[in-house]
C-alpha cells in the first residue's frame, strides 16, 4: 500500500512539473509577459487542487475537475438574505476561491475572491462573490453559473466607495441589497455627505433571474 502511494506521489509530482513547463513555454511565445511570481502562484494552485483530488480519490470521492471539487464543498446560505447592518455578511461566511478557479468567474489568478453558494434557481447555480480591492473595500456580486461552473451572468449588488457630489463635497456612495426566497433582488443605492447623520436614498431597482440565467430588471410596485 505504501509503495503504491509513493508511486502515485511521484506521478503527480512529474505531472505538476510538466504542467509548469508547458505554462512557461506556452506563454513565452504569445500573450503578455508574466513574472516568475505569477507562474509560481499558478503552479501552487494546481498543486493544491491535485492534492485535494488525490485525497478525494482515497476517500472514494471522484470529481471530473478541481472546479467540481471546489463548488461541491461551498457553504450554502439560505434565502431570504440581505446586506447592511441588519444582516451582516462577514468574511467568515465566505470560502476563499483558489486562484486556479478565478477564471470561472472571469477574473485573473491574481484577484482576491471569496464565494458563498446560494440555492439553485431554474437549474442554475447561484453564487455570491466577494471581491476585495487594493484598498480592502469589498464589492459583492451575484453570479449565475452553468453546469460547468462558468458564469452566465453576474451583477453587482453591494459596494461602498468614496465619491463626490456636484458641489465637490466628499461623501460615501453605497449599494445594498435584499434577496427574497423567490429571488426577487432589490438593490438600494444611497449617498451620505461627510458631515450628514443620515444617508439619502436616491435609487431603488429590482431584478429577477430569468429562465435563461440572465438578470432582468422589473418594475417596483408600491
Amino acid at each position: 500500500m505504501k509503495k503504491k502511494l509513493c508511486e502515485r506521489t511521484i506521478v503527480v509530482a512529474l505531472a505538476l512539473v510538466g504542467s509548469a513547463a508547458m505554462l512557461l513555454s506556452g506563454c513565452s511565445c504569445r500573450g503578455p509577459k508574466r513574472d516568475a511570481a505569477y507562474y509560481e502562484q499558478m503552479v501552487d494552485s494546481i498543486r493544491r487542487a491535485e492534492q485535494v483530488k488525490m485525497l478525494h480519490k482515497q476517500m472514494g470521492i471522484t470529481y471530473e475537475s478541481p472546479a467540481d471539487a471546489f463548488f461541491d464543498t461551498l457553504r450554502v446560505h439560505t434565502l431570504p438574505l440581505q446586506s447592511a447592518a441588519d444582516s451582516p455578511l462577514g468574511d467568515e461566511c465566505f470560502s476563499p476561491v483558489p486562484n486556479v478557479i478565478n477564471d470561472y468567474f472571469g477574473y485573473p489568478p491574481s484577484a482576491s475572491l471569496r464565494a458563498l453558494q446560494l440555492p439553485h434557481i431554474h437549474h442554475w447555480q447561484v453564487v455570491l462573490l466577494a471581491e476585495t480591492g487594493s484598498d480592502e473595500a469589498r464589492t459583492l456580486y451575484i453570479c449565475v453559473m452553468d453546469k460547468r461552473h462558468r458564469a452566465v451572468d453576474m451583477m453587482c449588488v453591494e459596494e461602498g466607495r468614496q465619491s463626490r457630489d456636484p458641489a465637490d463635497r466628499s461623501g460615501l456612495l453605497t449599494s445594498e441589497f435584499y434577496i427574497t426566497s423567490n429571488y426577487d433582488i432589490t438593490i438600494v443605492q444611497s449617498y451620505r455627505e461627510e458631515d450628514a447623520s443620515e444617508a439619502l436614498t436616491f435609487q431603488n431597482r429590482r431584478f429577477i433571474i430569468k429562465q435563461d440565467g440572465h438578470f432582468e430588471e422589473t418594475i417596483i410596485e408600491y
